[in-house]
């Protein structure tokens, strides 16, 4: 059973340095950075980006270019309970640029993405050198649920990048107790300031600081002879202070209502464990209330949305990892016992809280996307054993595994590149792909493909003023969309007049979603385009006279 402990887990997180898969880790983040940078414009806007990541924003920034006297931001919907502090600085780079603020999103949420990247490398490349860091970055690159929410989502991508450069820290601060540097404290609290600047469930991080700190002093207690001198040496308030105090500011001085009444952050942890969110979501062919899902909701969307090498791999990590876990703390492996001890806390707690604690949960595991990359990483180490265990076979079976695993990864990417840029509405093979999933899950959630909807109704429109012999640009027209009709506004020509489909009658066009089965509203208007992927359809455009 010992010989389950490969050689990359020693202390020395670089001992075991392979070349080659650095080599694999930089090419792989350089495609990453270039695909990025060729298709982040391609994602639509999703339904709450107009209030949470636009108009939050502005109004934060207009509170404090007032000096408070706007204070849009201290009480409208439900936006006090969020922090502000990546809608702020993003608002405030399209500003100082003059650059196109759905352009600058993007770019500024692509870019944060491919940083959660290079953190889930830097994490895996620690516990167990370059190929435990290249591993580790593919599976999440790998990740369609997450890949897809990169270039939009920017409540629960800010959260997940923080909490895996958090990760990265804590496990770095707590193999050098009882002396961290300071430099680390300070990197350790800006990644918890992302997260918790963003949502109230990013304060999370302290307890796991807490956590690995306790853990850490056990252990150097335990194989020190000089406990009490140890701790005694402690500078608490440096180790403890520094990180706490940078990720408090960060978390509050951009976050209006906070500032107004303290009272808020109160009011935020009451809404983010039982959220009223009003609506129903789509389980196994039932739609039923966010308030009233079994408790075995994340489980099923989990198992049914994780890529199938990485699912088997993470089942497969857990039993490895309480192994390899109980093991280093009997050899004093602080590193080892210590990061594995948080990947484990990191990816389990949350959910199980949210279960235990009947939570409301909708839009499948988006509000759990930051327990994807330390799952990665978990799977990413516990690969890099297997492949180090694998060398000890004959070569045609090592071979052979490794045709295997690059024929999967490069139809698993087409599989992507086939969903694209619709990504997250990726469902595995064990219940059928995205096919399979259709009205029995939730597909197209976000409402993103309103803006490929709005390009294919544009190009229709046109073809009629030529059928009716006048210019498109002096033909008006006037489109019913059911749900966020503003986000479309900015992607349509000025002649064409947009409202939600209850408040405007006998519309030219109606654009709507199929969610919750919306579009059915409107059979009596013939559909003229559909936007779908793998024969699924998420959205289509209905006119007047098609």
């Amino acid at each position: 059973m010992s010989n389950l402990i490969s050689p990359p887990f020693h202390t020395q997180p670089h001992v075991s340095d392979d070349p080659w898969f650095k080599f694999l880790s930089m090419l792989l983040l350089g495609s990453l950075a270039a695909i990025f940078s060729i298709t982040f414009l391609d994602y639509g806007y999703s339904w709450e980006e107009i209030w949470h990541n636009i108009w939050y924003g502005k109004a934060i920034v207009s509170f404090f270019g007032t000096f408070g006297e706007d204070n849009r931001a201290i009480r409208y919907l439900d936006l006090q309970f969020y922090g502000g502090l990546y809608d702020t600085i993003v608002e405030l780079i399209a500003w100082l640029t003059s650059l196109d603020g759905f352009m600058v999103r993007r770019a500024c949420n692509a870019s944060l993405g491919l940083f959660s990247f290079i953190g889930v490398w830097k994490t895996g490349n620690l516990l167990a050198g370059s190929r435990g860091g290249f591993w580790s970055l593919l599976f999440l690159a790998t990740m369609p649920a997450y890949y897809g929410h990169i270039f939009f989502n920017a409540k629960d991508i800010p959260v997940a990048t923080g909490t895996i450069w958090s990760i990265y820290y804590l496990i770095r601060l707590s193999s050098t107790l009882p002396n961290p540097g300071t430099r680390d404290l300070i990197r350790l609290g800006l990644a918890m300031g992302l997260a918790m600047g963003v949502r109230i469930g990013g304060i999370i991080l302290i307890a796991y600081a807490g956590l690995m700190l306790l853990l850490g002093m056990m252990m150097v207690c335990v194989n020190g002879s000089r406990f009490p001198v140890n701790l005694a040496k402690i500078s608490w308030v440096r180790i403890v202070g520094i990180p706490l105090a940078i990720a408090f500011l960060l978390m509050i001085v951009f976050w209006p209502a906070v500032l107004h009444d303290p009272r808020v952050l109160i009011e935020s942890f009451e809404s983010a464990r039982h959220h009223i969110w009003g609506k129903t979501v789509l389980l196994n062919g039932n739609y039923i209330k966010g308030e009233e899902l079994p408790w075995g909701y994340l489980p099923t969307y989990f198992s049914i949305t994780l890529p199938e090498l990485f699912e088997i791999a993470f089942l497969l990590a857990i039993p490895w990892g309480l192994f390899n876990m109980i093991k280093g703390w009997m050899n004093g492996n602080r590193l080892l016992t210590q990061g594995l001890f948080l990947l484990f806390v990191s990816i389990f707690f949350t959910p199980i809280y949210a279960i235990v604690n009947h939570a409301t949960l909708y839009d499948g595991t988006r509000h759990f996307l930051f327990i994807i990359p330390p799952m990665a990483v978990l799977c990413g180490v516990a690969l890099t054993s297997f492949s180090h265990f694998l060398t000890r076979y004959p070569r045609i079976i090592r071979y052979s595994l490794a045709g295997m695993t690059i024929i999967y990864f490069s139809f698993h990417i087409y599989t992507m590149a086939q969903l694209h840029p619709y990504q997250y509405t990726y469902y595995n093979r064990f219940i059928g792909g995205l096919p399979g999933a259709a009205n029995r899950f939730e597909t197209e959630y976000w409402i993103t493909s309103y803006r490929e909807a709005a390009d294919l109704m544009v190009a229709h429109a046109k073809k009629q003023a030529a059928r009716e012999g006048v210019d498109f640009q002096k033909r008006h027209f006037t489109v019913g969309v059911a749900f966020v009709a503003i986000n479309i506004q900015s992607i349509i020509p000025p002649n064409m007049t947009v409202l939600e489909t209850s408040k405007i009658k006998d519309p030219d066009y109606i654009i709507s979603t199929t969610r919750w089965n919306t579009d059915r509203q409107f059979d009596a208007m013939p559909t003229i385009a559909r936007v779908e992927r793998q024969g699924v359809v998420f959205s289509v455009v209905k006119a007047k006279n098609p």
